[in-house]
């Protein structure tokens, strides 16, 4: 099955980077998350094409002129286009499916991942399921994937970032085929999302994975106590 991975990102210096975490620990901090975070997803990446030409890695960039960004530099980009987050998935999906039989959308914020994820969801596809889905435990979801093409009105019936945008989805695709659900796990939308995470990223032998979680340690040491969700 040939399947096309798109990670949604910003580009640092282009956009202002994980808005609703630097709420609680400031933009620099924020910032320096994301970059390691995009490291850890880059790794499991790399280890998921490697010797396997059926995977297409895309990072799929916010930003017009973040396309040549270095960041990004050994995979294929595309661009989100403009409008909301839901014109912009649709795009992405709809323009890789013309060339793919299958497409796996992500964020950056999940750093945790491991490359089983990608694999358990591609198996899923090969089943008897039309759409995966990665359900966060915040009420939205960190994957979606499908074999089926998907109208823009799907796409733009979902309000994003609220804590029923799971319900939604879910209940929005009905209409469209049968899908199944992955475990669900953490993003990182606010800073006791990070708390949330560690212990997973201590579990990784990844190098990536290790530096992330003793910069969460260190962050976590600085502050002197473990802030609060809203």
């Amino acid at each position: 099955m040939k399947t096309a991975i798109a990670v949604f990102v910003k580009t640092p210096g282009l956009t202002p980077l994980k808005t609703r975490l630097a709420a609680g620990i400031g933009q620099d901090k924020a910032n320096a998350f994301y970059a390691l975070s995009v490291k850890c997803i880059q790794s499991e990446l790399r280890n998921v094409t490697e010797g396997d030409d059926s995977f297409h890695v895309y990072w799929a960039i916010a930003e017009a002129e973040g396309l040549t960004h270095p960041w990004w530099k050994g995979f294929l980009t595309i661009s989100q286009g403009n409008g909301d987050l839901g014109e912009r998935l649709h795009k992405v999906y709809d323009k890789l499916m013309q060339n793919h039989d299958a497409v796996l959308l992500m964020g950056a914020d999940s750093p945790q991942l491991s490359q089983d994820v990608f694999w358990e969801s591609i198996n899923r596809l090969k089943e008897d399921s039309s759409y995966v889905i990665g359900p966060a435990l915040d009420g939205g979801f960190y994957l979606f994937g499908g074999k089926k093409e998907l109208p823009k009105s799907f796409w733009t019936s979902i309000p994003y970032s609220v804590e029923n945008t799971l319900s939604i989805l879910k209940r929005e695709l009905i209409a469209h085929g049968k899908w199944t659900e992955l475990q669900s796990m953490y993003d990182v939308d606010q800073s006791c999302d990070l708390w949330a995470i560690l212990s997973e990223l201590e579990k990784s032998n990844r190098g990536e994975k290790q530096q992330l979680a003793a910069w969460v340690k260190g962050l976590q040491n600085h502050l002197k106590e473990e802030l609060l969700c809203d």
